[in-house]
C-alpha cells in the first residue's frame, strides 16, 4: 500500500450586519409645511428638511384636500416652491414628501393657503431706493440709485419713467425707465474720488397709472419731503457686510458692503452645500460703501451664503431665495 497525506484548509467568512447606511434607506419625511399666499395667482410654500440623503422632494396639490396629484419636482436640499398661474379667491391644499432610489417618505403635514381676491391696481410709488458707487479708473467713482417702483397691490411696474435729484457729493439730475422687476439704475454723469456721499430722492414718476407719493414705503424717498433717501457712503471706521436686501428675495437682491480702505475684494454666492454659484466681485475696491446687485434668476428656490474677503477680513451670511 502507498502512503497518503492528508491536508485540511480551514476557511473562514464571517456575516456582516448592523445598521444599513444612510443611502440605503428612504429618506426622513418633511416637517412643518407652511403655505402663504403671495397674491391672487400664486401661493408660496416652505418646509423642513429632515434628510441629508434625498434625492428631491415631490410636492401634491389638491383642491378638497382629499384627491391630491403631483404639481413639481425640486432638487436636494430645496425648502420652498412658489406654486403660481391659480385664480383668485381659491383655496388649494399641499403635502410634500422627500425621495431617493430606495423609496419616498412618509408625507409632511398637509398646509392650506386661499389666493388673495383679485384687485385693480390705481396708483403707483416708490417701493424702495438703494445708492451706492461704481468704481471707473484712478479712484474715481460715479454715483448710483437703485430705485424701485410698485403698484398699489405689491406688484412690480416696469416701463415706468423715473426722475429724480441726486445731493451729497453729487448735485444733479437723473432719468430712468424701469425694467420687468419694475428696478431702474440711474447713475451720475459727475464723478468724485476719496469719501463719497450719495443721496437720491425721486421728483416725479411717470407710468401708466399716476404717482401717489404717499404710498411711498418712506416718506424721505420724495423730494418732497424734509430729508432726502440715501446711504450715507463716507469712509466707514471698519469692514462690514451688510444682510441683502430685499430678503427673500425673487430674483434681485442688493448686497452691501464697506471698506475702512482700499482692499482687494472677493465676494461669492454659495450653495449651502459649498457649491459655488456666483462671483460677484473679484478686484480692487475703494474704501467708502459698495453695493453690488446679484440677479438669482438662473437659481432655483432656497437658502444661498455669501462670502466677503478683503484683506485680512472675512464674513459671510445667508440669504433666502423664493420664487
Amino acid at each position: 500500500t502507498g502512503d497518503f497525506k492528508w491536508a485540511t484548509r480551514i476557511c473562514e467568512f464571517a456575516v456582516s450586519g448592523g445598521e444599513p447606511t444612510p443611502a440605503d434607506t428612504e429618506p426622513a419625511a418633511p416637517s412643518d409645511l407652511v403655505a402663504t399666499a403671495a397674491s391672487s395667482s400664486q401661493i408660496d410654500l416652505s418646509w423642513t428638511d429632515n434628510a441629508g440623503n434625498e434625492d428631491g422632494t415631490e410636492i401634491e396639490r389638491s383642491d378638497d384636500n382629499l384627491t391630491f396629484v403631483l404639481i413639481a419636482t425640486v432638487g436636494p436640499n430645496v425648502t420652498g416652491y412658489s406654486d403660481a398661474g391659480l385664480p383668485a379667491s381659491a383655496t388649494r391644499y399641499y403635502r410634500v414628501r422627500a425621495f431617493n432610489s430606495v423609496g419616498f417618505s412618509a408625507y409632511s403635514n398637509t398646509a392650506s393657503a386661499t389666493t388673495l381676491e383679485e384687485g385693480v391696481a390705481e396708483s403707483v410709488h416708490v417701493e424702495s431706493i438703494v445708492t451706492g458707487t461704481e468704481n471707473l479708473n484712478r479712484g474715481n467713482k460715479r454715483g448710483f440709485a437703485d430705485v424701485t417702483i410698485h403698484d398699489n397691490l405689491g406688484q412690480p411696474v416696469g416701463d415706468a419713467t423715473v426722475s429724480g435729484t441726486f445731493s451729497g457729493s453729487f448735485n444733479e439730475s437723473g432719468t430712468g425707465v424701469t425694467g420687468a422687476d419694475g428696478t431702474v439704475r440711474i447713475k451720475t454723469t459727475a464723478t468724485a474720488r476719496g469719501g463719497v456721499t450719495v443721496n437720491f430722492c425721486v421728483n416725479t414718476v411717470t407710468a401708466s397709472l399716476p404717482y401717489n407719493a404717499a404710498d411711498n414705503s418712506s416718506a424721505s424717498y420724495d423730494c418732497g419731503s424734509v430729508s432726502k433717501a440715501g446711504l450715507a457712503a463716507e469712509t466707514p471706521d471698519g469692514f462690514a457686510l451688510a444682510q441683502n436686501f430685499p430678503n427673500p428675495f425673487n430674483p434681485v437682491t442688493a448686497i452691501n458692503f464697506s471698506l475702512p480702505e482700499g482692499s482687494h475684494v472677493v465676494l461669492k454666492v454659495y450653495r449651502v452645500l459649498g457649491e459655488e454659484v456666483a462671483t460677484l466681485v473679484d478686484g480692487f475696491a475703494d474704501e467708502g460703501s459698495h453695493t453690488v446687485r446679484f440677479d438669482a434668476s438662473g437659481l432655483s428656490t432656497g437658502l444661498y451664503i455669501y462670502t466677503i474677503r478683503a484683506g485680512s477680513y472675512a464674513a459671510s451670511r445667508r440669504m433666502s431665495l423664493l420664487k
